[in-house]
């Protein structure tokens, strides 16, 4: 049995941008977290995971910190 993995979605407003720009870079930061992060489209789509020693329910509030640079 596997025990599917949270995940956390965020959805950023960002501006109109030029089409000759590539993708602005994205920075995450987590103090206790391993972050994955994929970035197909907007939303941004954010998935973690927990230790295997820490599988209690409910999920405790995660706060991620963006920063995007345009």
């Amino acid at each position: 049995m596997s025990i599917p993995k949270p995940e956390l979605i965020v959805s950023l407003p960002l501006p109109p941008r030029r089409e000759s720009l590539p993708s602005p870079p994205l920075m995450l930061s987590s103090p206790s977290l391993p972050l994955r992060v994929s970035l197909p489209a907007l939303p941004i789509r954010v998935s973690f995971k927990l230790p295997p020693n820490r599988l209690s329910l409910p999920l405790p509030p995660v706060k991620l910190n963006l920063s995007i640079f345009l």
